[in-house]
């Protein structure tokens, strides 16, 4: 069991609104830290839906594996105690961390107008990779591996409280970036060494099967190579995971179909 905290945070405003959950979905444990989710935009779009893009911030314990990959100043930062022992930067001193630490991918959450359907989808490289000109690496953090701990539990929440199953999942691929610093200029530049992924998971009713594909093909992003396609009838039928790139493997909630009940006996699924 790990305490994960969770933010929702109005970079406009400043809001924030903290709280913390457990979890102990399969694959998380391996993961100590803190997560923030920070609000990027939000609005309706055309056809009278809504969407809204997040910030995914991991705050890594010092005991965590992960750790070392993360740049010095985002080292120092836990190391000078702006974050308590659970990894959750204190309230009083969260202001003294700089806006460019700590990411780790993006949130994408998105409904159509009637809320038939919703879309939840990842984005994050699978190493977040930063280096001088000379090729010394600064940072390097597996932002998908952290970015879909989060997806479990944010997406998993989603099914429970709305009562809705995963119905497809999207997963796709394209050439990925790696962040170069000269002096004070950083440039990112494309690289083999890195992959973007995008991982797209779908909640609806069957009977609104077309409305929610379209949701989800509208968030695709353009030019993005398929690695995986997979559809499920809403039960507890599902693979544990979707290996179909080595590089970023997402993990298949059982709590992501926990939340539909089946209609021979109207329990939910608890796998």
């Amino acid at each position: 069991m790990v305490w994960i905290g969770i933010w929702a945070w109005d970079a406009e405003t400043g809001a924030q609104d903290e709280h913390r959950a457990t979890g102990c979905a399969a694959g998380r444990s391996d993961v100590r830290g803190a997560y923030k989710l920070e609000l990027r935009e939000a609005g309706s779009d055309r056809h009278g839906g809504w969407r809204a893009h997040f910030t995914i911030r991991h705050y890594p314990d010092r005991e965590d594996p992960t750790f070392e990959g993360f740049s010095a100043e985002e080292r120092a930062a836990v190391l000078q105690g702006l974050v308590d022992s659970t990894g959750t930067p204190r309230i009083e001193l969260a202001s003294r961390i700089p806006p460019h630490l700590f990411v780790v991918g993006s949130l994408e959450w998105a409904s159509n107008s009637g809320s038939e359907a919703t879309v939840i989808g990842l984005s994050a490289l699978d190493r977040l990779l930063s280096r001088r000109e000379g090729g010394e690496i600064l940072r390097d953090v597996p932002g998908w591996r952290l970015g879909a701990r989060l997806l479990t539990t944010f997406a998993g929440l989603h099914a429970q409280i709305e009562r809705c199953a995963v119905r497809r999942i999207l997963l796709s691929r394209q050439t990925g970036l790696e962040a170069v610093v000269a002096g004070t200029e950083l440039r990112w530049r494309d690289t083999s060494e890195t992959v973007q992924a995008e991982a797209a998971l779908l909640f609806q009713a069957a009977a609104v099967a077309t409305t929610g594909n379209l949701l989800l093909d509208g968030m695709r992003e353009s030019g993005a190579e398929v690695a995986a396609d997979e559809w499920f009838d809403g039960k507890c039928r599902h693979p544990p995971a979707l290996e179909a790139d080595s590089r970023i493997p997402l993990p298949v909630s059982h709590a992501w179909f926990g939340g539909d009940a089946v209609p021979e006996d109207r329990i939910a699924c608890a796998c």
